[in-house]
């Protein structure tokens, strides 16, 4: 948009890769994924329920204004054909034609929408789509039967526990259509698609249901006691408005998304994501048990049934503990990190950590336990850059190299 010398431009983006540009007058680069995430925009305060769109098969993933990617069809007086929205993924058939000529239009959003007063009962989340149907000319006055995709939308559980609601504009309360008014619903090819029979009258929609309906799709969670500790990994198949994860040990939160790098989400994607986190806090001879929990952006908690148990059993009890210093983890980080080491045996151990310029950032006196030993360094009030760590205690320093990214 040219050079800019007068003004501050903010909550304004382009592609660095795309562009090959690292610099600009005004705005902030991204990386083509993030740039084509919805919550890079969203967390800057754009508005994706009534003037942004953006969907991966539309504008190349890109956001686009709600105007750009609409299908529109002219649907004659007394037509009684299935009309096909493909980019909107609906379809709309008259069972009883208009009596003169209608322009309908429609289009999806993929992001939850808002919701004013409460749910219909049994509704607990809503989908993290909707999609819109516009009356642009004429007057409907037919009754047709609407068909919604539901390729995508993760965690669908229970194909006959899922409610179908509608609303006048986004202003007002979603409906049921079945229990409000009075249509019915065919499941028969769910999870892909619903269609509801019998309605008069063109606004939004949306799937609801209970803990049927979970906004990430996890298809792995498993642990494995290490020598750091219980190693836990999870893999998502897709996410949707996803801010991250809980991590409950024994039914106790020990690790969040907010305070921890690994622990946050990606949004919205449709691509496999693997997670890692390292439980150190762990005792020989235990067990325990672990269960996830994700957080979408609304704050809302969506707990998963899968349970991973873990034995802390030490297979390695006739081999003594040598002193050593473990690499940090995750590295890099922003803003905090685990730093292990392994004592001999028990005694005073001094963690320092340098500068590039070799000043001392950070000295701690730590009375370690034989065996493992974690220490959380939280680089909050520090800059970005290279580090250096160092143990010392009882004959033996060691020094590595951690690095800082805000």
């Amino acid at each position: 948009v040219g050079d800019n010398d007068y003004a501050d431009v903010s909550n304004s983006f382009w592609d660095t890769q795309t562009s090959g540009k690292s610099r600009s007058s005004g705005g902030t680069g991204k990386t083509t994924a993030n740039m084509q995430t919805q919550s890079t925009f969203t967390d800057a305060g754009w508005d994706f329920t009534s003037t942004w769109r953006i969907d991966a098969d539309l504008n190349s993933g890109y956001s686009y204004l709600t105007w750009q990617n609409s299908d529109m069809t002219t649907i004659p007086a007394g037509n009684t054909d299935l009309h096909k929205f493909p980019s909107a993924g609906v379809s709309v058939q008259f069972t009883t034609g208009n009596t003169g000529e209608i322009v309908l239009s429609a289009f999806r959003t993929e992001f939850e929408p808002n919701v004013v007063g409460a749910l219909p009962d049994s509704v607990l989340n809503l989908s993290p789509r909707y999609w819109t149907a516009i009356l642009e000319s004429g007057t409907a006055n037919g009754t047709y039967n609407i068909t919604l995709d539901l390729t995508g939308i993760p965690s669908i559980k229970d194909c006959n526990t899922l409610y179908v609601l509608k609303r006048d504009n986004s202003g007002v309360a979603w409906e049921d259509v079945v229990a409000d008014l009075g249509a019915t619903i065919d499941r028969t090819q769910c999870p892909n698609s619903l269609t509801v029979v019998g309605l008069t009258g063109f606004s939004d929609f949306v799937i609801g249901g209970g803990d049927n309906l979970l906004p990430v799709d996890l298809t792995s969670f498993s642990g494995i006691f290490t020598a750091n500790g219980i190693e836990l990994s999870w893999t998502t198949q897709t996410e949707s408005n996803n801010a991250g994860f809980l991590l409950l040990r024994n039914g106790v939160e020990i690790a969040g998304y907010e305070t921890s790098e690994s622990l946050k989400g990606n949004g919205t994607s449709f691509q496999k994501h693997a997670y890692a986190y390292i439980d150190a806090f762990v005792g020989l001879n235990e067990i325990y048990t672990y269960k996830l929990i994700s957080v979408d952006y609304s704050g809302a908690h969506h707990s998963y049934d899968k349970i991973v148990e873990v034995i802390t059993v030490n297979v390695s009890n006739s081999l003594p503990f040598e002193y050593a210093l473990e690499q940090n983890y995750p590295n890099p980080f922003n803003p905090n990190t685990t730093i292990g080491f392994t004592m001999k045996q028990a005694g005073l151990a001094t963690l320092k950590v340098f500068d590039m310029l070799g000043r001392v950032v950070l000295s701690e006196s730590i009375e370690a336990k034989i065996g493992q030993n974690v220490y959380n360094f939280n680089g909050q009030n520090y800059s970005s850059g290279v580090y250096f760590y160092q143990l010392n205690t009882q004959g033996f320093r060691k020094t590595m190299k951690m690095m800082l990214v805000k």
